[in-house]
């Protein structure tokens, strides 16, 4: 019995790395004077079409909202230095949010327009998705087996002399 409760936890934690394979990625470039922002799936493939919403630091009332192009992209201009939340959300269960610190140094240097962003300026976060139902699934097969192993261990216990 104790062989199929250590298959069943190994098989359990096994598969947890499966359920977090997909998400959705927001990359966000700083090029004074605007702000690039590009929602991804984790595979790579753009989130066109994907409404994303601007917020300043502590506002209710979004700064600027609205969807990204065929090509994922969203672009919007700060108009003070600080925190900018930015939430990108594709409208089929993928939601990203991200935190962009402006500084004032962005408002006092424009970029050039040759130069290339380097790899470092472009943050990356990533948040797994797992839909409703596999979660739904994943709860019950958790439930109904400690159940099970739960009433195995009990009725292994009653069969035991002196057991009660």
């Amino acid at each position: 019995m104790k062989k199929y409760a250590v298959l069943i936890v190994v098989f359990v934690l096994g598969t947890a790395s499966i359920l977090s394979a997909h998400g959705l990625v927001m990359d966000v470039r700083q090029e004074s004077p605007f702000v690039v922002v590009q929602p991804k799936y984790s595979e790579g493939q753009p989130a066109g079409g994907a409404s994303v919403v601007v917020r300043f630091e502590g506002e209710e009332t979004p700064y600027q909202a609205g969807a990204c192009d065929v090509r994922g992209l969203f672009v919007f201009s700060p108009d003070k230095p600080g925190e900018w939340t930015l939430v990108a959300d594709d409208g089929r269960g993928h939601r990203q949010q991200t935190v962009v610190t402006i500084d004032l140094s962005f408002f006092e240097t424009p970029a050039a327009p040759e130069s290339i962003p380097d790899e470092a300026d472009v943050i990356t976060r990533e948040i797994p998705f797992v839909p409703l139902w596999m979660k739904v699934g994943l709860g019950l097969a958790v439930i109904f087996g400690l159940t099970g192993l739960f009433y195995g261990f009990k009725s292994n216990r009653d069969k035991k002399p002196g057991g009660s």
